[in-house]
């Protein structure tokens, strides 16, 4: 039968005499003097986890670049234009060309987004839009100009309100040429640029 502590009812511990009356102190006792500061200087200090560690992280930035590459999302931003590449953007994400093949998805907000693609030629009205997009999306973040007045001005370079191509305010990763560029070549850019990725 054991023996039960008057206060709480829970058993006593067993073992010898000493470590009854002592406890821990027993124990730090037998080690020696000293022996509890070096025994945590040596597994702070254990060189064994180290490599460990970078391992690990190595393995997790490995994973965290294949996710990004293998499901980008895309936001679509027209900076003004004729929507004739607007047009062709969208009859990429159609099943006929299915850009999701590539796990590519439409986002339509600039705080989850990775991949800005962006039509038309920069206008004063939409510039500061354009930069605050810019701002908005968490990196690392990619943009792609899609279509002739996205990449240069097009036929609206030198127009009153034109400011010019998309680089003139937000840098530029991959430039898709075309007036409108079809769906073909968008689908190779942004497979171009997920290849970059890596």
């Amino acid at each position: 039968m054991e023996q039960t502590r008057t206060y709480d009812r829970l058993p006593t511990p067993r073992g010898t005499k000493m470590q009854r009356e002592e406890g821990p102190k027993a124990c730090r006792k037998s080690l020696g003097p000293g022996a509890e500061g070096s025994s945590r200087q040596q597994i702070a200090g254990d060189s064994r986890t180290e490599p460990t560690k970078r391992r690990l992280q190595r393995y997790v930035d490995a994973v965290v670049r294949w996710a990004r590459r293998k499901s980008p999302w895309i936001l679509h931003y027209n900076s003004g234009g004729c929507n004739g590449c607007d047009i062709e953007i969208l009859a990429t994400l159609t099943p006929r060309y299915d850009v999701e093949r590539l796990g590519i998805l439409k986002e339509g907000s600039p705080r989850h987004a990775d991949i800005l693609l962006c039509t038309g030629p920069v206008t004063l009205q939409s510039r500061d839009r354009l930069r605050r997009i810019y701002e908005q999306m968490p990196e690392p973040k990619w943009v792609v100009s899609v279509g002739t007045c996205s990449c240069s001005g097009g036929v609206f370079k030198g127009a009153i309100n034109v400011v010019g191509s998309v680089d003139q305010v937000v840098p530029v990763d991959m430039y898709i040429p075309g007036c409108p560029c079809r769906p073909e070549a968008i689908i190779d850019g942004l497979a171009q640029l997920l290849r970059s990725i890596e």
